[in-house]
C-alpha cells in the first residue's frame, strides 16, 4: 500500500506525456510527417503531411489523393480535396468532387495520436489512431 501511494505521489509530479506545463495537448509534434491509419471500412491508409498539403494512399486500392491542409488551431485542421494524384484500378473514378474533413486530434502519445473527424458526406463522426511511420 505504500509503495503504491509513493508511486501515485511520484507520477502526479510529472506532466503528462502529451500535455504541456500548461495541460495542452502538444499537437504541433504532428503536423507534419509520415503516418499511417487503420480502419475497418477503408483499411490502411498512408499519409504524407506537410504545412499545407496531405497525401493519402490507400494501401488496398492504391488510390493516392491530395488534400490541401488548413490548421484551425494546434490541435485542429481541415483537409479539402484537391485532386487524385494516381488511380491504378479506377476506385477513385465516383469521388464526389468536394471533400471537406474537419480533424480533431484528442490526445497524443509518443509516436501516435487520437483523432475524431467529419466530413460533409456525412454526419458521422469517425474515431482513429493516426500512428507515426518509422
Amino acid at each position: 500500500m505504500n509503495n503504491l501511494l509513493v508511486m501515485l505521489l511520484l507520477l502526479s509530479c510529472f506532466p503528462s506525456f502529451g500535455k504541456d506545463q500548461d495541460g495542452h495537448l502538444k499537437c504541433k509534434q504532428f503536423r507534419t510527417g509520415k503516418y499511417y491509419v487503420d480502419d475497418t471500412l477503408a483499411g490502411r491508409t498512408y499519409i504524407v503531411r506537410n504545412d499545407s498539403v496531405q497525401i493519402e494512399t490507400g494501401a488496398d486500392d492504391d488510390v493516392k489523393a491530395e488534400f490541401r491542409v488548413s490548421w484551425v488551431n494546434e490541435c485542429t485542421y481541415v483537409l479539402t480535396f484537391s485532386r487524385i494524384l494516381e488511380d491504378p484500378k479506377g476506385n477513385a473514378k465516383d469521388w464526389p468532387k468536394v471533400i471537406i474533413v474537419t480533424v480533431s486530434i484528442t490526445s497524443v502519445a509518443a509516436d501516435s495520436y487520437m483523432q475524431t473527424s467529419t466530413s460533409n458526406l456525412s454526419m458521422q463522426v469517425f474515431t482513429n489512431r493516426v500512428v507515426r511511420r518509422k
